[in-house]
């Protein structure tokens, strides 16, 4: 499991610990300085990343980067949970949700918003290289949009406007759950989709709720299958007692 923390969510967090340590749930915090691996009493399970210290802590830069560690731990063949430290466990999920072979990523789904999915609470499995593929197409679009933010050119490439989205404007479109919808509905699509990073600055008019076309899902989830991602017809994507 893994969650991100910065100064204003430690209490928070520890709880998250002591509430994860209770499900026999191993768990990594992404956090911005070594202080707040101290503040959290768990140096051993927190990392502290470069991009993170050079940021100065942004909430954005903290988002992201835990994304790169999900591709890290799925690269170990280690199934993960990306989660907020507002969710608490009554009961371990891992064999919940695992009940069925062909699924490789539970998403919970958000409700009247233009993202069809939260990002606080996600589980991916090591054995379907379709979760990969989606976690690593996140990380692509951070690596993109923050080398953007030194060569605004090069947006672009993706077809937006750099005169409308240019150095700090650029901060936004790095939202973590603003990527990771767009590389769900670009791998449902087979087509890059950026309709939700480049809404904050030059946005393309394209539907983004669950209404939009061609991203409707039955029950309100896809389901990523081994060769790529189709619709699903699960009613409950988390059905637990919390």
């Amino acid at each position: 499991v893994l969650f991100r923390s910065n100064e204003n969510y430690v209490e928070m967090c520890k709880e998250t610990i002591k509430n994860l340590d209770s499900q026999g749930m191993g768990h990594l915090a992404v956090v911005h300085d070594e202080a707040i691996c101290d503040s959290l009493g768990d140096d051993d399970c927190c990392m502290v990343t470069e991009w993170q210290k050079e940021s100065k802590g942004s909430v954005d830069v903290m988002y992201c980067v835990r994304w790169q560690f999900v591709e890290l731990v799925l690269q170990s063949g280690v199934d993960a949970v990306l989660q907020d430290c507002d969710v608490l466990w009554t009961s371990n999920p891992f064999e919940r949700l695992r009940q069925d072979p062909d699924v490789a990523i539970w998403g919970l789904a958000e409700h009247g918003t233009n993202f069809p999915f939260n990002a606080g609470l996600q589980y991916f499995s090591a054995k379907h290289p379709a979760a990969l593929r989606v976690v690593r197409d996140v990380n692509e679009r951070v690596d993109f949009f923050w080398t953007a933010k030194e060569e605004p050119d090069l947006l672009a490439d993706v077809g937006i406007d750099s005169k409308k989205c240019k150095g700090n404007e650029i901060t936004p479109l790095l939202f973590d759950q603003s990527l990771y919808n767009d590389a769900l509905e670009s791998a449902a699509l087979g087509e890059d989709v950026y309709t939700r990073s480049r809404s904050r600055c030059d946005k393309d008019n394209r539907k983004t709720d669950l209404s939009a076309t061609n991203f409707t899902a039955d029950g309100h989830c896809l389901v990523l299958e081994r060769d790529g991602i189709v619709p699903g017809d699960f009613d409950d994507v988390f059905d637990f007692d919390s």
